[in-house]
């Protein structure tokens, strides 16, 4: 195929352009989806003999008897296995509101990355504690080992009434996908997430769920390595018209 001296001309100068005005590409950087992605996080998980007692995925099973987790059944809209909690403040748990079960994930590389966006999907019955049953996320902004940025803080705003963070609304039984703009890295290393979660009703009016966590950022193409794209699909125009 050939091509005339004016359609060359017209597409090397056209992927020329894209070489010198790079657009942003979104990247999936983290994800857990509990189910079929690799374990990236640390946590220490168990369930007791209680039906209502567990902090752990939601397919696990007792290793002495390979019994299921019966899970609270108002939680709904799952769409694979995800973590539960519910009723963690008796044995064998000894969880406390300012002592929560906690999941630490690895750090993630960020590296070059801008706009960075944290999602999760996650479900509370609206029955919440006031200032005692919750779920937080939080960040080692400045990766000295604490996690002092909260990203998110659902809890109960009075007794007995939905968890609900500030800014990103309230949660219900049924599981529903949340949005963060984490904005740039920091520059002192990777990002580091943490989830804080407590939960102490011994009745099935009241559970949580956490699933699907998913971190994506925004790289732009570095324009030296496109312009060399360019110039050498240019030369192989040139090759094949000759």
């Amino acid at each position: 195929m050939r091509f005339s001296k004016l359609a060359t001309r017209a597409l090397g100068l056209g992927i020329l352009a894209m070489a010198g005005s790079a657009q942003a590409v979104t990247v999936n950087v983290f994800s857990q989806n509990f189910d079929t992605d690799p374990v990236n996080y640390a946590a220490t998980f168990g369930f007791g003999s209680a039906n209502d007692r567990y902090f752990n995925l939601s397919n696990a099973v007792n290793p002495s008897n390979l019994a299921p987790i019966i899970l609270n059944p108002q939680i709904q809209g799952a769409t694979g296995n995800y973590l539960a909690v519910q009723n963690i403040n008796e044995a064998p748990f000894t969880y406390t509101s300012t002592n929560p079960a906690v999941v630490t994930f690895n750090p993630i590389n960020v590296t070059g990355l801008n706009s960075l966006n944290l999602s999760f999907s996650a479900a509370g019955n609206p029955g919440a504690e006031a200032n005692v049953n919750y779920i937080r996320g939080l960040t080692d902004q400045d990766n000295d080992g604490t996690y002092e940025t909260t990203l998110f803080f659902f809890n109960g705003t009075a007794d007995n009434t939905p968890y609900t963070d500030a800014f990103l609304g309230a949660l219900s039984s049924t599981f529903q996908t949340k949005s963060i703009a984490l904005g740039s890295p920091s520059n002192n290393g990777p990002l580091k997430l943490r989830l804080e979660i407590f939960n102490d009703t011994d009745g099935f009016g009241e559970a949580v769920g956490i699933d699907n966590i998913v971190v994506t950022g925004e790289a732009v193409p570095e324009p030296a390595s496109l312009g060399l794209l360019g110039v050498a699909a240019l030369g192989l125009l040139r090759r094949r018209r000759a």
